[in-house]
Parts: C-alpha cells; structure tokens; sequence
C-alpha cells in the first residue's frame, strides 16, 4: 500500500499531494464563494439603498483559481426587463460592495467583482415547458410527437 508506505517515512508521492492540495484548495473556494454570497446578499438588503438594485438577490460566487475574481450571478423578480438597470446600479455600486466586503470576509486580497445576469432559472422553466409539452402528446392518441 502506497500510503501505509508514505505514512510509515513521512514522504507522500508528489502527485499525491498536488491531489491533496486540490481538495483543499476547492474546499477553501466554496467555503469563501458561500461567504461572498451570504455577505453580498447582506449588502443588497440591508446597506445598498440604490434603487436600481431592490429586489434583486445572488444565486451563486464562482471565483477564479488565483482569486483575483469573482463572477457574481444575480437575478430579478422581473426577468431580463430590468437586466441593464440592475447592472448599472451594481456598477455604481462596486466600489462600496468591494470595501464591505474586504471588512467582513477576511483575506488578503479582495477579488474584482464582475456581475452576471443568471438565466438559468428562465432557461429550466423552458425546459419544463417541453417536457409538459411532450407528456401532453404522449397521452393524446393519434397525434404526431412534433415537439
């Protein structure tokens, strides 16, 4: 057994630990992705006054390997109607989230926050939508399945 081996001299294979190092290095982004949402989702409801910005909430962080950026996903009650006007008001707000943030999530360099219109809950209704459609035309007899 490699480990028992590894564990017995206190030498660990090199691609061992490089896997390792990936586990945690992942673990780290979630936890700190998860942080980054929870503080964002603070902000837009109790600091942000901008009005552009009421009602919109974070659906996910996805930050990069360097951490040097984070992709904010957000979404609105009204759809896409009020995409831009959502944007602009992040926009205006950048700075002030990114000071926030730096005093509530503790490292060494806050990320670039770039922020991203999330589809994907327009984009699974669409599919349920199809999916609706084919099991209405399975239970109707003599029709063609045109989807």
């Amino acid at each position: 057994m490699i480990f028992k081996d590894s564990c017995e001299t206190g030498h660990f294979p090199t691609d061992t630990i490089l896997f390792l190092n990936s586990i945690m290095n992942n673990t780290r982004h979630l936890k700190l992705a998860a942080a980054y949402q929870r503080e964002l989702s603070d902000l837009l409801c109790y600091r942000i006054k901008d009005p552009r910005l009421s009602g919109v909430y974070i659906t996910h962080v996805v930050l990069t390997h360097d951490l040097g950026l984070a992709r904010v996903y957000y979404n609105v009650p009204e759809g896409r109607v009020r995409e831009q006007e959502v944007k602009d008001g992040f926009e205006k707000s950048k700075s002030f989230i990114r000071r926030e943030i730096s005093h509530r999530v503790k490292i060494k360099y806050t990320p670039d926050l770039v922020f991203y219109y999330d589809d994907r809950e327009e984009i699974t209704e669409g599919i349920d939508q199809l999916f609706e459609k084919i099991a209405r035309q399975k239970d109707e007899p003599g029709k063609k399945n045109n989807v």
